[in-house]
């Protein structure tokens, strides 16, 4: 929980608009939170927040589990020399529920704002209005930056290939350094010279012989195309998203 503090303890300069802002709302209470203690708390509904004005603190997500040692570190920042941050303001403002946690990484200090305290500060207060922004500007920066990473790992490397009648796509101990899905037409198979088409069977998605693909193998055996055939191929480099884009297979496969 925390304790009420005096602003003595952290030392600001007399003409911190911090004192302004307590002139103006005095029902803003300086606290203090010890090292390891809550801010805030993933998935509550509470809309209070802080404004940190010196300290380090701990952005962390998730409960974790005894193998992954705890709970996935977001963040570390620090306030020191003026450089204040608010800490609570996206759930103030979307009256959602929490979607980080937040505890102190040694002694912080910090101002607990209530309900209302926020309008005050955006209409009366540029320092905190500008800080606001550009902790509005980089959340947008990081959340694009986050969505591309993600839109990064499910993009595969692949080409379509158009085969007629005949045409080979495999040979028969070749390295296997693509993956195939069989959009159209029908491919058939040889092993030594003689026909195992029966043994071919694609997945339901159209993927041929895909174990191969993650084994790094050879082929057992050559292709061609039995009719007119559309392909995609896709490059062996793109291993992490074929499993992302069909965790289906995958299962399929260790089955």
């Amino acid at each position: 929980m925390p304790t009420p503090c005096s602003l003595d303890e952290i030392g600001l300069p007399a003409e911190s608009e911090v004192f302004a802002l307590l002139e103006r709302c005095p029902d803003i209470l300086p606290v203090s939170f010890n090292e390891g203690e809550y801010l805030i708390r993933e998935g509550d509904e509470a809309m209070d927040m802080y404004l940190i004005l010196r300290g380090a603190f701990v952005v962390e997500r998730g409960r974790g589990d005894p193998e992954s040692g705890g709970p996935a570190i977001l963040g570390l920042s620090t306030c020191d020399g003026g450089e204040f941050k608010f800490v609570g303001e996206m759930a103030y403002l979307g009256g959602e529920f929490r979607t980080a946690s937040v505890r102190s990484s040694g002694k912080t200090h910090a101002l607990s704002l209530l309900p209302g305290h926020l309008e005050t500060v955006i209409e009366e207060f540029p320092f905190f209005t500008r800080l606001l922004c550009r902790q509005f500007t980089n959340r947008l920066i990081e959340a694009n930056r986050q969505l591309l990473e993600f839109q990064t790992s499910f993009k595969m490397e692949s080409e379509k290939v158009l085969l007629q009648k005949g045409e080979t796509l495999c040979i028969e101990g070749a390295p296997v350094d693509r993956l195939f899905q069989l959009i159209h037409g029908k491919l058939d198979a040889e092993a030594g010279g003689v026909s195992v088409s029966d043994r071919l069977h694609p997945t339901e998605e159209g993927f041929v012989l895909p174990e191969l693909y993650f084994k790094d193998g050879a082929w057992p055996v050559t292709l061609k195309a039995g009719t007119p055939c559309l392909l995609v191929a896709v490059d062996r480099n793109s291993k992490s998203s074929v499993v992302r884009n069909y965790p289906e297979l995958i299962l399929g496969l260790l089955k």
